[in-house]
């Protein structure tokens, strides 16, 4: 098809081509309605909104050759080519930064011909400047969108219309979607070009569109078969010759990994300014694979078994790219009577260090082993390595080994009849017996308890306590043969000595037990004073010193019994102060006063 640049737009310029040819000059505008595509990835014209990662380059070097896109008509039907043929290389090269690819254009024209004396000739271009910001990605939104900006320089050397003689600009919104092998892309934008008298025309700034469909003949998408369809309107009223169409069917192969050559032809299909009879487009680019990260988890996609999913990145299989099904994992630990232990730590080992918590803990494991340690106050340390199932819940109960047992106190009077008690152990704590019963824990081990009634003589009882087990301990209490008043330890018999001696006779042992019995049970008792007294038979310094004695005597049995030395104080004040004048066996005593007390 013949490309009528005017004919149905402009007047007729002269009589015929022959005589036009003489007066007419070359355009200073570029007629070219066909531009390389920096980085299209199926298509030979329309650009996609397609992002590269951060650091990706390419280059390209493209060869387009056209014929007749500028041919004025005359009234007598001659013609006059104004650019007959043109044959143009391009040098591109790009880079992208932040969802941004930056591009540049250096166009070369090899040849340029017409019917113009200054038709032809060869030389630089105008150089562009080629931006593309991307929006939406088509592997993450429903569509991919980006906006698309390109400025070019009036650098051309060559005198046919194939350069402007001022700045150009464009701007353009870019869509595309993947339909399975097929990806679609359109292009709408504006352009501006510096304005120019066409035989008493204005050429200026246009609407543009372009629409484009790449075809992969295989999953790798190395091959495929791509068509495009451009064009313009012009703003002015040009009519035919502002409004030019063409097509291009083309193909792609890639070689290697970085290498690709895409060619294609194609024609114009209306009589508009730039629209050719034929054109031929060949490229060959170094076009690395796009190695991007789609759902941004820092692992390229090429690497990434999930490229649409993000990695969990939680210290477990963080290579592969997918995240990692988790099962929540409850843990609860308890002691044999089935009830939570208090005061627990329970340490779970996961993928993302140790998680802490208390009797009950819950935590998200993958499946797999993994240790857990549990510890509690007076439970034996509990170490294992459990086995997470898949699953969305997994439940393990943890029983702890306890380090006390269990009393189980009866206390009664001598006749075996219940009686309100209390007992003490070694730990210091106060365990009452309402009733004469009473069930608490100890640790294990020997222990002591010291049992006390009210009007009973208190009982210190021995006691094994295992580990997890109960011991009975049944006592049975005589009647109190001492008391506390606010001011003394009462005993109601007397200690009973050898004569003259300060030996303690046996009978007297019991009766001192519990008076060491009830110091042990009334720990607020701080100090007692042990006296000794005699009556008034024999010398006084004699009594005065067997008084001393026998004072020191029950002390120190006291002592043999585990009262504290420091709460004993030994006095004998001999016959200096007699209970009772005329009864001797009464001057003859011991005497227990309290001195301090909190």
């Amino acid at each position: 098809m013949l490309v009528l640049m005017i004919a149905a737009g402009l007047p007729a310029f002269a009589q015929d081509g022959a005589a036009a040819a003489g007066t007419v000059s070359a355009p200073a505008f570029d007629a070219q309605l066909y531009r390389v595509p920096v980085d299209a990835e199926r298509t030979l014209w329309t650009d996609d909104a397609g992002v590269a990662p951060d650091g990706h380059w390419r280059a390209k070097l493209g060869f387009n050759y056209a014929r007749d896109p500028l041919v004025y008509r005359y009234e007598d039907d001659t013609e006059l080519s104004v650019l007959g043929d043109a044959a143009q290389a391009n040098l591109i090269g790009a880079y992208s930064y932040a969802r941004v690819r930056f591009g540049i254009d250096v166009p070369v024209w090899l040849a340029t011909g017409g019917d113009l004396s200054n038709a032809a000739g060869m030389g630089l271009g105008d150089l562009a400047i080629d931006l593309k910001g991307t929006i939406l990605d088509r592997k993450e939104a429903p569509v991919g969108l980006a906006m698309g900006g390109r400025f070019s320089l009036p650098t051309a050397t060559v005198d046919a219309p194939v350069g402007a003689d001022g700045l150009g600009w464009s701007l353009q919104l870019i869509a595309d979607k993947e339909l399975g092998p097929v990806l679609l892309a359109a292009n709408v934008g504006t352009q501006g070009v510096p304005p120019v008298e066409l035989q008493g025309v204005e050429w200026d700034d246009q609407f543009f569109y372009r629409l484009g469909a790449g075809y992969a003949l295989k999953d790798d998408g190395r091959q495929g078969i791509s068509a495009d369809l451009a064009g313009r309107l012009a703003y002015g009223n040009l009519g035919a010759a502002g409004s030019p169409l063409e097509g291009l069917l083309g193909g792609w192969n890639r070689f290697g990994d970085d290498w690709v050559l895409r060619a294609g032809a194609g024609t114009g299909f209306t009589s508009g300014i730039g629209a050719p009879d034929f054109r031929a487009v060949i490229t060959f680019g170094f076009e690395p694979p796009v190695e991007q990260d789609t759902d941004e988890d820092g692992l390229l996609d090429s690497e990434d078994a999930c490229p649409a999913q993000p990695e969990d990145m939680d210290g477990w299989q963080d290579t592969d790219g997918c995240p990692d099904e988790t099962t929540q994992v409850l843990i609860t630990v308890q002691n044999a009577k089935l009830d939570m232990v208090p005061e627990t730590v329970t340490v779970m080992g996961t993928h993302a260090g140790d998680r802490t918590g208390g009797a009950d803990l819950t935590v998200d494991l993958h499946p797999g082993e993994w240790p857990v340690r549990v510890t509690a106050p007076r439970y034996a340390p509990h170490e294992e390595s459990i086995t997470v199932p898949e699953g969305e819940t997994y439940q393990v109960v943890i029983t702890l080994e306890p380090l006390f047992g269990e009393v189980k106190l009866v206390v009664t009077d001598l006749d075996g009849n219940p009686i309100d008690a209390s007992a003490r152990g070694g730990d210091g704590v106060l365990h009452d017996a309402p009733g004469g019963n009473a069930r608490f824990e100890m640790d294990a081990g020997p222990q002591t308890l010291m049992v006390q009634a009210s009007g009973f003589s208190p009982r210190r009882a021995p006691v094994s306590i295992e580990a997890g087990q109960t011991a009975d301990l049944v006592l049975k209490l005589a009647p109190a043969r001492a008391k506390v008043t606010k001011q003394k330890i009462e005993i109601l018999d007397k200690v009973y000595f050898d004569t003259d001696k300060a030996t303690i006779k046996s009978e007297s042992f019991s009766l001192l037990d519990d008076v060491a019995a009830l110091l042990q049970a009334n720990p607020d008792i701080r100090k007692v004073r042990v006296e000794g007294h005699t009556d008034t038979r024999g010398s006084a310094r004699g009594n005065l010193r067997l008084s001393q004695a026998r004072a020191e005597s029950v002390t120190q049995y006291l002592v043999g019994q585990g009262v504290d030395a420091a709460r004993l104080e030994a006095v004998g004040y001999g016959e200096d102060k007699p209970a009772d004048g005329a009864e001797l066996d009464k001057n003859r005593r011991v005497e227990f006063n309290i001195l301090q007390r909190d």
